[in-house]
């Protein structure tokens, strides 16, 4: 994770002994859609969705990320997780709970929140 507007995934592969020399490749990079604002804090990875949630600061967003080899290729989020407040957000800490459940702290009100996330993908199938 670097102090930008995106995610960077590497296969680091396993080093060899006696010099633990190893091999490495990008996989993907993924893009928080407002570059100018959107250095990322905190990560969170789904595996029982296969979703990589970045909390930023002005927002949520999340990548669908199947097979991490496939992706050699630049991509904006797949959603943004829109939160029920009437100010700007900074999520400054996010972590997973359960399989369905993430908690956030929003920094500026101090807020906690937990929200489901098979609810979050129910309602947006239901678009």
């Amino acid at each position: 994770m670097a102090a930008e507007a995106s995610v960077i995934v590497w296969d680091i592969g396993v080093p060899s002994v006696p010099d633990y020399k190893t091999r490495y490749q990008l996989l993907m990079r993924l893009r928080c859609p407002r570059l100018d604002v959107n250095p990322v804090l905190n990560l969170v990875f789904l595996p029982h969705y296969a979703y990589l949630i970045a909390g930023c600061e002005d927002g949520l967003f999340a990548w669908k990320v199947t097979d991490f080899r496939l992706e050699k290729r630049e991509r904006e989020p797949d959603m943004e997780l829109k939160l029920d407040v009437d100010h700007e957000v900074c999520i400054d800490a996010l972590a997973q709970l359960s399989d369905n459940a993430l908690v956030i702290k929003v920094v500026e009100s101090g807020e906690i929140m937990v929200f489901d996330f098979a609810s979050v993908l129910e309602r947006r199938k239901g678009r």
